[in-house]
C-alpha cells in the first residue's frame, strides 16, 4: 500500500507506513495533599478501590476501572504514573492506516 501524507514542517509529501502507533498522553501536576499514585496499567485487571476509611483521600478507582474494561475490549493499553509533581496518563493503540479515497 502506498499511502502518503505531508511533512508538517516542510510541507513535504512522505511515505507514511501502514502500520501505526496512536497515543495520547496526557499529563497533570500532582495534588500534593493527596497520596503518591502508585503505577496502574489496564492489563493488570487489578481493582484499586481503597478501603473505605481512606476514601476520602483517594479517588474510589472505579473510573480507572472502566478505562480497563474498555482499553482491554478495544485493545488499547493504557498507564497512569506519577514522577515527582506530574501525573501521566497514556492510552496507546496499534492502528492499520488506510488510505482515504
Amino acid at each position: 500500500v502506498d499511502l502518503v501524507g505531508t511533512d508538517l514542517l516542510a510541507s513535504n509529501p512522505v511515505a507514511i507506513s501502514p502500520r501505526a502507533i496512536l497515543r495520547v498522553h496526557v499529563t497533570n501536576y500532582a495534588n500534593p495533599a493527596k497520596p503518591r499514585i502508585s503505577e496502574w496499567r489496564s492489563s493488570n485487571n487489578v481493582p484499586l478501590r481503597p478501603a473505605a476509611s481512606s476514601s476520602q483521600n483517594i479517588s474510589s478507582g472505579l473510573g480507572l476501572e472502566h478505562i480497563a474494561m474498555v482499553a482491554n475490549l478495544s485493545g488499547v493499553t493504557a498507564k497512569l504514573w506519577q514522577n515527582d509533581n506530574q501525573v501521566h496518563f497514556r492510552a496507546t493503540k496499534h492502528v492499520e492506516v488506510k488510505q482515504h479515497e
